[in-house]
């Protein structure tokens, strides 16, 4: 469902999922959107929040000393959208937990969609002998499930191109053939990025040359790894890490968006367009060191709201809200009709109060998981709730 502030402002409330419990955690939220929530964000635990203060981090260790997941914290969300069905919901999370359980959930492969060239030079002229390599290739996409195939194009000899005048160079020599073959097999299963292997890709040595002297296994092996990256990124390579198994898996939970805290929008576009493919709004963090440029182009790109943050640093309660934060969610509010959020250091009811007269909404986190690490779980739901219900009613 679509996200929105009946409350003016909004509230949007933290928790660190599985701290203390999971079954807590489900509680908490219930009684915080009975008192007034208007969002609940549900933090996947990760072992090193490096955006988070001292409260958030400790209390993010707990929850992964229980041993929580995000396939746990999916499923409280489950029951969360079913108990209180028309609350927001959404998932805050760092990069690293979602690319785990995309690896739990398939396979992480790299494909290519594109036919292309390339050509490495391992030249080294004032060096020991063994420094003289020259490959050209091109690759392919393959037919799926058949893997990497590697062959030597019938013209081969044709694609020789001597770097120098010099008559020990010639076509390359059949002994360095299965050197480029091994290395560009290491190099097509580490990928661009370790760990991401690409499949499924046609690979032909198309030419290049070797030197009578001074050409070695390992000065071709490193060619060959060269011209082999050259041409997988001109080929467009897509890293599969199964960001589709975590939307898809998210939306099912009944998650209204995503907070990926080390997502940066320039780098968002697959991100984008898998949320956008699974109904999820996409919320991004506007910081107020950002130029309007960037803030342009978080606002245009987000959904649900925009989440201010009212200083640079991590997160945890201020006496005071930020010097600028009224600034900042101006200028983000010339870029877009979102509702505009302001976190980081907001903890008081007026607060909350100051925060409603230029934004939609106030986001209150570590105030909230402090409140939880000093009460017994038994009675943390009704400290939620009753917190909450001081925070709203510092604006009734």
């Amino acid at each position: 469902m679509p996200i929105t502030f009946s409350n003016k402002p909004g509230l949007v409330i933290y928790l660190t999922a599985g701290d203390p419990d999971l079954a807590t955690t489900r509680d908490m939220a219930i009684a915080a959107i009975d008192n007034g929530a208007d969002v609940i964000e549900l933090g996947v635990p990760f072992s090193d929040p490096l955006a988070d203060g001292p409260v958030i981090q400790r209390a993010s260790e707990r929850a992964v000393a229980r041993g929580t997941r995000l396939t746990d914290v999916l499923g409280i969300c489950k029951e969360i959208r079913a108990a209180r069905p028309n609350a927001g919901l959404i998932l805050f999370s760092y990069l690293n937990p979602v690319l785990q359980f995309a690896k739990v959930q398939q396979k992480i492969a790299g494909e290519i969609d594109a036919r292309a060239e390339g050509e490495a030079k391992y030249v080294r002229v004032i060096s020991p002998s063994g420094m003289y390599a020259h490959v050209k290739l091109r690759i392919e996409p393959n037919a799926e499930g058949m893997g990497l195939d590697f062959s030597v194009a019938p013209d081969f000899a044709t694609g020789f191109d001597a770097l120098s005048s010099d008559p020990r160079i010639s076509p390359i020599s059949a002994e360095y053939i299965p050197e480029i073959e091994a290395a560009v097999r290491d190099a097509a299963r580490d990928g661009m990025t370790a760990g991401h292997e690409r499949v499924d890709i046609r690979v032909v040595l198309t030419g290049g040359s070797s030197h009578e002297i001074e050409s070695s296994p390992t000065a071709f092996r490193a060619a060959a790894s060269m011209a082999f990256t050259e041409a997988a990124q001109k080929a467009n390579p897509v890293v599969r890490i199964g960001m589709d198994a975590f939307a898809k898996a998210a939306k099912e939970a009944g998650a209204d968006g995503v907070l990926l805290t080390d997502m940066i929008v320039e780098e968002a576009a697959d991100y984008l367009r898998v949320m956008h493919e699974h109904g999820l709004a996409p919320v991004f963090l506007a910081a107020p060191t950002s130029p309007d440029a960037r803030l342009k182009a978080i606002a245009e790109n987000s959904g649900g709201f925009v989440y201010a943050i009212s200083r640079t640093g991590i997160t945890g309660t201020q006496q005071e809200l930020a010097v600028g934060a009224k600034e900042l969610v101006q200028r983000i509010k010339q870029f877009t009709t979102l509702p505009v959020a302001l976190g980081f250091g907001v903890s008081t009811p007026e607060h909350v109060k100051t925060v409603g007269e230029f934004a939609d909404a106030a986001v209150i986190g570590s105030a909230i998981v402090a409140l939880i690490e000093k009460t017994l779980a038994a009675e943390a739901p009704a400290a939620v709730g009753a917190f909450v219900a001081s925070l709203r009613g510092g604006v009734a």
